[in-house]
């Protein structure tokens, strides 16, 4: 499945300006402006995609969510389900940041169906997998999250033998749910299976965590000469500033167990990089971590003044932690009110663009392409219900008469009375469209033949009493109407608006060549008063 041209136009624009965060989302926000005059939904889904995209590499994660949000709501119902895809994972760990796991469970489950209903490849399933997998992992449902991790690492060996990184990344992700599932043998196994591909891996981060992991899995072990080793050798891969919370949250945990197995130099270097990890990082998450990890160093070393201003300024983050979920999770129902306003604004805007799309300017009946969907969806409906079609084809007599003598302002005026004729007659089963020029021409669903005729009747009876001039009309002067009628059973020798159409054209033709101002009724099998085929009946317009 090949990527929109809106989609990849947004991407491009991320692309290009990738290393510039203000001109991207400057440019992102101009395509939105250019989506909503255009009334293109998948372009403002997928520039509100990227700019979720800018606030995530800014650390912004109100900001992502917001975004996030709105790139979901402007793709959920179009064609384009790998961007619809990407903004859900977007979504998912936009609710991730904000703790709220059920609501992260349900959009990545929703990503699932996506991708499983339109087989959008096996890359976008693995992706899901392990998405899913770290949501259970996060609800503490860790048999869940094994069993959805090591079906995602079985797909990834299928597709991506080659590529060690994920591999790297999955198995390190399966090896954290089996020790928190009480299995640290299980989680060694795992990790031991990818030592080879330490190596090979192109992410230092993924390496650095592969380590923690393992010191985890020796302190799990009651193996502390191992947990100081790979300790060891995880801080020799450590970048300060480049990782990810989630990675410094491990080297927290790893402080832990090394400060109770009393290695204090090993605790002192663990120190030293928080320290410049919490100066680097100011956001509440990071600041956490560190202050959690500064508060158990100085008690073991005995700094009790030190321990407990770091234990007051935990008290203080918690807090701000609490008040600021909370605010985000106000700021997150108030936006998504906005953006539920915003969507319904430019649906309605797109329903009255679609809507004149299919409008003839002139009558304000549907012009012929909408003629054809929707006798389209009346033969696909009477054929299910075995009903009729009808088909009233109208033409007004003498027109060009009409023209010739008042101006083609009036020939206007004209056709526009007859039309508002006909759109009084309709109902969800009575549809009227010019057809061209002077003609018009009425589709109709399971009526039978009298009430399909009575509505031609009611339309020539709104015309004369209209007692519209027409000098060119031997009719009484008057504009007038030749009418076509064919009622017809749908059947697999007649099923198309053609077909059907060319009857109501034959019963137009014979009304027109014996002397118009007359309904034509095309019968099959209908015998006159001599015994002879019948294949039209009259009906004369008082």
């Amino acid at each position: 499945m090949k990527i929109s041209k809106s989609s990849f136009l947004a991407q491009q624009t991320y692309t290009d300006n990738e290393k510039d965060t203000a001109k991207a989302e400057k440019e992102l926000e101009r395509l939105v402006r250019k989506g909503r005059k255009q009334g293109d939904s998948v372009l403002i889904g997928a520039a509100y995609f990227y700019l979720g995209a800018c606030r995530y590499d800014l650390g912004d994660w109100e900001g992502m969510y917001s975004y996030a949000y709105r790139a979901v709501a402007y793709l959920k119902d179009t064609n384009d389900y790998m961007m619809a895809t990407r903004a859900y994972d977007l979504l998912g760990y936009a609710y991730e940041q904000q703790e709220n796991y059920k609501m992260q469970l349900d959009t990545y489950k929703t990503t699932y169906n996506i991708i499983k209903k339109h087989r959008l490849g096996n890359i976008y399933y693995r992706t899901t997998l392990n998405n899913l997998a770290s949501c259970y992992h996060h609800m503490g449902e860790c048999g869940m999250a094994i069993k959805v991790q090591k079906e995602c690492i079985d797909l990834h060996k299928k597709i991506s033998v080659d590529d060690h990184t994920r591999t790297m990344m999955y198995s390190i992700n399966l090896a954290e749910y089996y020790y928190d599932n009480d299995e640290p043998q299980k989680a060694l196994e795992v990790l031991k299976d990818v030592e080879k591909l330490v190596e090979k891996t192109d992410y230092r981060p993924y390496v650095f965590d592969y380590y923690l992991k393992l010191a985890i899995c020796a302190f799990k072990l009651n193996k502390p000469k191992d947990l100081a080793k790979y300790a060891k050798k995880a801080l020799t891969y450590n970048e300060p500033g480049v990782y990810p919370h989630q990675i410094y949250d491990d080297l927290r945990k790893v402080s832990h167990f090394i400060l109770e197995i009393g290695q204090m130099d090993i605790a002192d270097r663990i120190a030293e990089l928080m320290k410049a990890y919490a100066d680097e990082k100011p956001g509440v998450i990071e600041q956490l971590i560190a202050y959690r990890t500064f508060a158990e160093y100085y008690a073991k070393k005995g700094d009790e003044k030190q321990a407990l201003t770091c234990y007051e300024k935990l008290e203080i983050l918690h807090e701000k932690y609490r008040n600021e979920l909370n605010r985000v999770q106000l700021s997150s129902h108030i936006r998504e009110e906005g953006t539920e306003a915003e969507i319904q604004k430019l649906r309605k805007k797109l329903s009255k663009t679609e809507e004149l799309a299919f409008i003839d300017p002139l009558s304000k009946l549907l012009n012929r392409s909408a003629l054809l969907r929707v006798a389209s969806e009346f033969i696909d409906a009477a054929a299910k219900k075995k009903e009729k079609i009808g088909a009233i084809f109208i033409d007004i007599d003498f027109f060009k008469q009409c023209n010739d003598t008042y101006g083609h302002a009036k020939g206007d005026e004209i056709i526009c009375y007859v039309a508002r004729a006909c759109k009084k007659e309709e109902t969800q089963f009575i549809r009227f469209a010019r057809y061209g020029g002077d003609e018009l021409f009425g589709i109709t669903r399971g009526l039978d033949d009298d009430a399909v005729l009575q509505i031609a009747k009611n339309i020539c009876e709104k015309i004369r009493k209209a007692d519209i001039p027409n000098i060119g009309n031997p009719n009484g002067q008057r504009v007038t109407l030749s009418v076509g009628i064919a009622n017809v059973p749908i059947t697999g020798r007649v099923d198309t608006i053609i077909e059907i159409a060319n009857y109501a054209d034959k019963a137009l033709y014979y009304a027109k060549n014996t002397g118009k101002n007359r309904i034509c009724v095309l019968e099959h099998g209908r015998k006159d008063e001599n015994g002879k085929e019948a294949m039209f009946v009259t009906h004369l317009v008082e």
